[in-house]
């Protein structure tokens, strides 16, 4: 099954969160917990930066996700 997934057998799975400059790290540590402790193995790659250019990575696909303090302004078109 790993291997139609795309994914090496035994490797874990890669999440790569953008975490917006503002944001507390304890509350990125926290939300992101169960990401980890979960019953598959996760290799988290957080970036930092700020939101307009974690919005411009997510919309290529170089983020799985963002964390921010603040929606997306309505100008951006990012689906």
């Amino acid at each position: 099954m790993e291997t139609l997934r795309g994914r090496a057998p035994g490797r874990p799975l890669q999440l790569t969160v953008g975490v917006a400059d503002a944001v507390p790290k304890l509350i990125v540590y926290r939300l992101l917990r169960p990401a980890v402790q979960g019953p598959e193995p996760v290799h988290l790659l957080c970036r930092e930066g700020s939101a307009e250019r974690l919005l411009a990575e997510l919309a290529t696909h170089a983020l799985d996700v963002i964390i921010s303090d603040a929606p997306a302004p309505p100008t951006v078109r990012v689906k």
